[in-house]
């Protein structure tokens, strides 16, 4: 039984990926809500390329450097605009890896007195790091008749869901940004506590301290890292 509303398609033409998508808007009866750029032919497609993107409007909106996740999507709009045919699934109601706004907030209020992103979760009461649900996205899958899909992602668990929902998954690596001082908080603890797909080594001793220092408070540092007017479409 069908549990959503389309709204759409609408013509997006992207600044970012430098070409047009069709953009629809599914509304399901929980209220969340997903928003689907489509590029290309993509139904009843073997082996279609997907970003399923959670929102973070701290970092989507105002380009916080204390994550990748702008980066991540534009990197996904681009490839999947190069490539012809795919998707970019963008789940607007899973800020903070599904909380509300205001509790990512407290997230990172937390983060401010040096806890990593793990500790604030769990000093919030929360019990697992990660609250993001793919039910949603599974039946969007199937509003495409899809089986066999490529993945942009570097989240283990994103892709047990959707193994274990039937999909014949293979995964693409989606590591955009360098550590730097100011995400090393973040994407080190995601590779050491959450198990993420990260290339670079853990072990080494550079990084590490690099990470110690951003999750005690070098974030806060004046940025001085890449910005978003001078990004270059990737390679690959």
């Amino acid at each position: 039984m069908k549990k959503y509303e389309i709204y759409g398609p609408i013509t997006i033409p992207s600044r970012i990926a430098g070409g047009n998508f069709q953009t629809y808007l599914y509304k399901f009866s929980s209220s969340r809500r997903y928003i689907v750029l489509e590029k290309g032919i993509c139904h009843e497609i073997e082996d279609l390329l997907i970003r399923v993107d959670s929102n973070c409007t701290l970092g989507m909106l105002f380009g916080s450097a204390r994550c990748e996740c702008a980066e991540q999507l534009h990197l996904a709009l681009i490839k999947v605009n190069r490539e012809g045919n795919g998707l970019i699934i963008h789940a607007l109601d899973q800020d903070g890896r599904g909380i509300p706004l205001e509790d990512h907030f407290k997230v990172y209020m937390e983060q401010e007195k040096g806890y990593d992103t793990v500790e604030a979760d769990y000093r919030l009461n929360y019990s697992h790091y990660d609250r993001r649900e793919y039910e949603d996205v599974v039946q969007i899958f199937n509003s495409y008749k899809l089986k066999k899909i490529r993945l942009m992602t570097n989240n283990p668990e994103r892709l047990d869901y959707f193994r274990k929902a039937g999909f014949e998954i293979q995964r693409i690596s989606h590591e955009v940004m360098p550590l730097d001082l100011w995400n090393s908080a973040q994407n080190y603890i995601k590779k050491t506590k959450m198990n993420h797909l990260f290339d670079f080594d853990d072990g080494n001793e550079d990084i590490q301290r690099m990470a110690k220092k951003s999750i005690a408070g070098g974030f806060k540092e004046e940025y001085t890292g890449f910005q978003w007017n001078t990004i270059q479409n990737a390679d690959e």
